[in-house]
């Protein structure tokens, strides 16, 4: 008879079928990977804001005078189309509110 390659619980007499053990399931990602994941939904805001002064200010310098935006940091940019700092606000804590789920998702709890 051959080992089988997962090993199933022994079950004990005793043990009513509620109680009995189940065998472990696969673990998730690595947890370095679950830390990278979030780190970068974390800091993806403020990320947005940098990159969008970088890319204004070199694409400013290299094409001598041409923009990308209206306005850097981004949310300038949507305050001089027309958006309400209001709107602005609310599209911020929508996004937030997201990356926060998607980041809860991504951790295991035991």
């Amino acid at each position: 008879m051959q080992p089988s390659a997962r090993a199933e619980p022994v079950k004990d007499p005793d043990t009513p079928e509620s109680e009995t053990p189940k065998p472990r399931s696969r673990k998730s990602a690595s947890p370095l990977f679950n830390f990278w994941v979030d780190l970068t939904l974390g800091l993806a805001m403020i990320w947005v804001l940098w990159v969008s002064v970088m890319m204004q200010v070199g694409y400013f310098k290299w094409t001598k005078g041409k923009r990308i935006f209206r306005m850097a940091p981004f949310h300038h940019h949507l305050h001089l189309g027309g958006w309400t700092e209001q709107q602005v606000v609310a599209r911020s804590w929508i996004v937030t509110i997201l990356l926060i789920v998607v980041a809860l998702a991504t951790i295991k709890i035991r």
